[in-house]
């Protein structure tokens, strides 16, 4: 995961099924290396809010 990289909730159709998109982060930038609560690095949400359609 490079920084930048955001991670956002969508809704798949209308039967309930979500899938995680990332997004954001560009060509040559770092890796995300700080460690988060668990452990690992952590993505953060974007800010965009989605609905199902």
């Amino acid at each position: 995961m490079l920084q930048g990289t955001t991670a956002q909730i969508k809704g798949v159709g209308f039967t309930g099924v979500s899938e995680i998109q990332l997004g954001g982060a560009v060509k040559g930038a770092r890796p995300i290396t700080q460690a988060g609560p668990q452990g690992c690095p952590v993505v953060p949400a974007s800010s965009g809010v989605s609905a199902p359609c």
